[in-house]
């Protein structure tokens, strides 16, 4: 039983040593462990569908390069992504991911209108707690457009 002991003790960090019993001090090593465990499959999956996004982004042919965002947004509820891609021609293609925050449809679509860009598909779909939108837009105006001012207030409206 000292052998035991002496075993469980090595494998304790020293700043888990002296907080009670070896036992208590084996349940707040293992239950920080698993705390930072579940932070690290967060991270995981949160890289894993950026990647696949940004994956989706690189494997259709008619997408322009040069007016790209992909920016990754912490908020203070969760973990955004949002994803703007300019298009040949005059569209461009949105995709926004927002984890454990439910935004109306209706607000994305009203903030389109108000940017000079007109929404021809919708897609929302919805997996556990992860909410993603894609629309396909085109540009009303002639003038040159700005991605940044569409990532801009998505990022605001999320936010």
């Amino acid at each position: 039983q000292k052998r035991l002991s002496s075993l469980l003790r090595s494998i304790i960090p020293p700043n888990y040593q002296g907080q009670g019993s070896l036992s208590e001090q084996l349940l707040a090593y293992t239950h920080d462990l698993q705390k930072k465990l579940q932070e690290l499959r967060r991270k995981r999956e949160r890289l894993r569908l950026l990647s696949q996004a940004k994956s989706h982004c690189q494997r259709t042919s008619f997408v322009r390069r040069t007016g790209d965002i992909n920016v990754p947004i912490n908020g203070s509820d969760g973990f955004t992504a949002v994803t703007v891609v300019y298009n040949v021609g005059s569209k461009i293609r949105v995709f926004v991911n927002a984890f454990k925050r439910q935004v109306e449809l209706s607000s994305i679509l009203q903030l389109f209108g108000e940017c000079g860009v007109e929404v021809e598909s919708a897609l929302l779909s919805t997996f556990n707690d992860k909410v993603f939108y894609t629309f396909q837009c085109k540009i009303s105006d002639v003038q040159p457009f700005d991605c940044n001012v569409i990532y801009g207030r998505i990022w605001r409206l999320l936010t």
